[in-house]
């Protein structure tokens, strides 16, 4: 395994700043105007999603969307760790930093999602922030309020197992 590295504090809130503030068209097409403004690199545009390089390495950022309309921008924001308790302790702890590192610049998180990929969001009129860990790594995620009730109306299905 690399060595395990994080975005510190004031760098995580920087990123979030300038996330927030994108002023884009949300088009797959225009995806190389975000990715030149935050400093990334792209690595492959696809239909569907433009794989990027976020500065954790290849494939640690994306630009997801459908029909040519971006609907998210992730950023991981730590590198990967194990897969075992061990790595999960580092990623919990990643997590919680951040999440009290946002907290104290934005605000209380307008949602907490508990379990093994815990999950906080930050709503705002047309996108919400969500910081997610996944227990291997912690990423960022800027999310239309579309797709993440789509998002949030899947997950719904699935545990009343209707999907």
């Amino acid at each position: 395994m690399t060595e395990w590295r994080t975005l510190s504090s004031p760098e995580l809130v920087e990123l979030v700043g300038r996330l927030r503030a994108l002023e884009w068209s949300w088009r797959l097409a225009d995806a190389d105007q975000v990715a030149t403004e935050l400093g990334w690199q792209i690595e492959r545009a696809r239909p569907v999603a433009v794989v990027l390089d976020t500065g954790f390495g290849p494939g640690s950022g994306r630009i997801r969307g459908y029909d040519g309309v971006a609907t998210e921008i992730e950023a991981r924001v730590t590198s990967y760790t194990t897969d075992d308790d061990a790595g999960r302790d580092r990623t919990r702890a990643a997590f919680a930093e951040m999440t009290a590192a946002l907290s104290a610049e934005f605000g209380a998180p307008t949602k907490r999602i508990p379990g093994a990929a815990p999950r906080v969001r930050w709503a705002g009129p047309a996108t919400t922030t969500v910081l997610r860990d996944s227990g291997v790594s912690v990423a960022l995620h800027l999310m239309t309020n579309e797709a993440l009730a789509r998002e949030d109306r899947a997950e719904e299905l699935e545990q009343q197992e209707l999907l």
